[in-house]
């Protein structure tokens, strides 16, 4: 476990994030964790399930990208990485094989954020497989 000595929620979400960048998933995922165990109701809690998602993804445990993908919607319904976070759940359905799945989240978006830039991905998403 990284010892990251931190003062604000922002400071811990901040690290986190540059670890995702510099591709280190293993590390910020660890982070993330720690900011959403310990920060639940700050602001960026939301975008702390959103990443820590990311790095799942990333590292290909598509079955745990979807679990947190889809905790971030229950948990935080307004927030405005749901879109990205439904059509992410889509691509790991499609990565996993598991086409009506992926069909079913990726229409979703086109449903529930018709206007937004997940939505225009989850179409072309589906032009893919649908043709």
């Amino acid at each position: 476990v990284l010892n990251i000595n931190y003062s604000t929620p922002q400071q811990l979400y901040k690290q986190a994030r540059n670890l995702l960048l510099e591709e280190d998933y293993i590390n910020s995922a660890q982070l993330f964790k720690r900011f959403i165990a310990s920060h639940p109701k700050d602001s960026l809690a939301d975008n702390a399930y959103y990443w820590l998602a990311e790095c799942h993804y990333s590292v290909g445990d598509f079955n745990k990208a979807i679990e947190v993908f889809k905790t971030l919607e229950l948990k935080y319904p307004k927030s405005e990485k749901v879109p990205d976070a439904i059509l992410k759940t889509g691509y790991s359905y499609l990565l996993l094989d598991d086409a009506n799945r992926a069909n079913h989240f990726l229409k979703k978006v086109l449903k529930k954020y018709p206007f937004s830039p997940a939505a225009e991905k989850a179409e072309e998403k589906l032009g893919d497989f649908e043709d």
